[in-house]
């Protein structure tokens, strides 16, 4: 099974600047809350590699985002 991931860093291509922070962020704290995974620094040290571009974002007014928005 997969134990340990290394998330890439996500490639910004809307014109939205700094979203690729937020969700990487936001994508190490849900992996992460639910335990089942380690985010690790290194591809080598990863059973699973995630990759992402991001091709359009907006913001919602929110003082905070939940998984059920990503």
């Amino acid at each position: 099974g997969i134990s340990r991931v290394y998330i890439a860093p996500l490639k910004n291509n809307s014109f939205t600047p700094g979203v690729e922070n937020i969700l990487y962020n936001e994508l190490v704290q849900i992996l992460t809350a639910g335990r089942r995974v380690k985010v690790v620094s290194k591809p080598e040290e990863a059973d699973a590699k995630f990759e992402g571009i991001i091709t359009a974002a907006k913001y919602a007014s929110s003082a905070s985002t939940s998984s059920d928005q990503i």
